[in-house]
């Protein structure tokens, strides 16, 4: 199995391995370019945060219901053409909701947003594909993955267009990059296989068939 790398990561890797070889070289670490929070600060952020208990509002609760059914039928798919057996189950559910109260302490924010649960989506997502062989690395490349899953979106819906807001929100909790998202666009709308209009709220087919 491959697995492919965009800039961004590579050049995260590469930064972690010159710090760790410098530390290990120089029994300290390198000069920072920052200051650094005082860890006194940190331990006061983090015990005011605990204090919180953030809800999730009940205009929420059917997007997590979907998402959970969404993630269980594509885990089912992917084990069944991989032959094993994972799925999400309801302890992943519960981690989902966990997370998505911790990023909502974050803010000292008593309400979960949409936005956190998307995340957490995403976190949970990267956290199983980066123990199992799932669906996300299956040899293609991340802009050919990607291409994939807009094309069956829109066929799943029968329509040539697509809301470029929702579909981008649906590939980011599916663990891909902003940054190839953007490349997917830009590659598949040079070669006129679709057109993003100018305000960039719609994506369409140029030849559906």
């Amino acid at each position: 199995m491959f697995l492919i790398l965009d800039k961004a990561d590579l050049d995260a890797d590469t930064a972690l391995a010159r710090h760790i070889t410098y530390v290990h070289a120089h029994n300290c670490h390198p000069e920072l370019d920052f200051t650094p929070v005082d860890s006194s600060f940190i331990r006061a952020y983090i015990s005011q945060a605990r204090q919180l208990d953030p809800y999730v509002p009940v205009d929420l609760t059917n997007f997590i219901v979907q998402s959970y059914v969404d993630m269980r039928a594509r885990d089912a798919d992917a084990a069944a053409d991989a032959g094993t057996q994972s799925v999400m189950t309801a302890r992943q559910l519960l981690s989902i909701l966990r997370l998505s109260q911790a990023l909502a302490r974050l803010r000292f924010s008593r309400r979960v947003e949409l936005e956190d649960v998307e995340e957490s989506i995403r976190l949970v997502h990267m956290c199983k594909a980066s123990l199992l062989e799932d669906d996300t690395f299956t040899g293609e490349d991340p802009t050919t993955r990607i291409y994939s899953l807009i094309r069956d979106y829109a066929i799943a819906r029968g329509k040539n267009t697509v809301n470029y807001a929702e579909i981008e929100r649906t590939l980011l909790t599916k663990g891909f990059t902003q940054d190839q998202i953007d490349a997917c666009l830009e590659e598949y709308e040079g070669i006129a296989v679709w057109k993003i209009n100018p305000s960039r709220t719609q994506i369409t087919f140029v030849n559906p068939n």
